[in-house]
């Protein structure tokens, strides 16, 4: 599974906010959410992924920044789970 936009469902804090700020000809603006390519961003929704997944994980399921891995030994258990 690919979780789309991901990274977008992370809210900043108001002081992260303030560092996200970027200037174009129509004015200044800030991300509220977690944009792609901040140096912590991919660490801070790997914590967000396991956090979710932490009844699952390594059960049936492995996440990997915003890709998760449903598995199973049989077809039967894949259908349960």
């Amino acid at each position: 599974l690919d979780i789309r936009q991901g990274f977008h469902r992370i809210r900043l804090t108001p002081e992260a906010e303030d560092l996200t700020t970027f200037r174009t000809r129509y004015g200044s603006f800030k991300y509220k959410v977690t944009p792609f390519g901040l140096t912590n961003g991919p660490a801070t929704f790997q914590r967000f992924m396991n956090s979710i997944l932490k009844e699952c994980m390594d059960d049936y399921a492995v996440a990997f920044v915003d890709d998760i891995l449903i598995y199973s030994e049989t077809l039967e258990e894949h259908r349960q789970q």
